[in-house]
């Protein structure tokens, strides 16, 4: 997996009560799934405030 799906993704997830669902463990093909899910579930606010801390994230991590 590259820095995207090991670093960046768990540590923005790991902010939202749901992190907890998504563990090293995990497949990466499940991660992606399950996060896909959550972000499914998102409003469009919601959605802006995640990608914008994701961005923010990869910002800090590169």
């Amino acid at each position: 997996m590259d820095l995207f799906w090991t670093k960046i993704i768990p540590e923005c997830v790991a902010k939202y009560p749901w992190g907890g669902e998504f563990t090293a463990k995990m497949s990466l093909k499940k991660y992606q799934e399950g996060i896909k899910s959550k972000i499914k579930a998102m409003d469009e606010n919601e959605f802006d405030l995640f990608l914008a801390a994701v961005v923010m994230q990869a910002s800090r991590d590169q």
